[in-house]
């Protein structure tokens, strides 16, 4: 069976991320070839014609994929307006306790430590940060054991060494609450076990410690968000 699936132009609309869009879009699937010149006429671009029903796929995973980054989109921006507010918070109880905090980053490249300090006045609660990227950096400026990144060891994405950052951060420091996060950000480097989007993260208070793993969704950037968040998120409960 032949189908013709109208093609609308995106030009015609000011807001590509108009849901009206998908709607008119999702209104010509399956539209018989017949009569389809006079509908939608002011955005046709052009008519595709598929003669089967595989090809229609990819015409209803755009639709999908539009929604979704739709969603992606606004949960971003969600969660980049909650970091200062979790940061003021976090401040309000560092001070209070006269707490000193220093972070431990991998898959996030110094954003925790930069969203700390975009706080006014940041310097009487934050040390410092480590950007330890690489298994030399994190083994060089945190002392993470070589032991742990051996071919059959738990490798830099896991609790053991997310813990040891954390702790090392303490002791390359003069804090005494530190947060450290290794991950797989995308969109490359995952695997059966650790899928892109698997995040490690551990708070240190002194000597209680804690690890967590998160598996976040969404593209490069919204994993690495998503870090800074859950990373605040959870030194704020720790010293709360």
């Amino acid at each position: 069976m032949t189908l013709a699936v109208q093609v609308l132009s995106l030009s015609s609309y000011s807001d590509p991320f108009d849901l009206s869009f998908v709607d008119k879009l999702r209104a010509c699937l399956l539209r018989p070839s017949e009569g389809h010149k006079n509908h939608h006429q002011a955005s046709t671009q052009s008519i595709l014609i598929v003669d089967s029903p595989r090809h229609l796929h990819f015409v209803v995973l755009i639709v999908s994929l539009h929604q979704t980054s739709r969603y992606h989109a606004h949960m971003s921006d969600s969660l980049s307006r909650s970091i200062p507010k979790l940061v003021q918070q976090l401040a309000g109880r560092l001070l209070d306790k006269k707490l000193i905090m220093a972070t431990a980053e991998s898959c996030t490249g110094g954003w925790i430590a930069q969203s700390l300090t975009a706080q006014a006045g940041s310097s009487n609660w934050f040390d410092t940060g480590f950007v330890t990227y690489s298994n030399d950096a994190k083994q060089r400026l945190l002392n993470v054991a070589e032991s742990l990144f051996a071919f059959d060891a738990p490798g830099a994405v896991s609790k053991e060494v997310v813990l040891a950052m954390a702790e090392g951060a303490i002791r390359n420091s003069r804090a005494n609450v530190t947060v450290a996060v290794s991950g797989i950000a995308g969109p490359d480097g995952g695997s059966d076990d650790k899928p892109v989007g698997t995040v490690w993260i551990a708070w240190q208070w002194e000597s209680k410690a804690l690890a967590r793993c998160f598996q976040f969704s969404g593209d490069r950037e919204s994993v690495r968000l998503a870090t800074v968040v859950a990373a605040l998120q959870g030194t704020l409960a720790l010293v709360d």
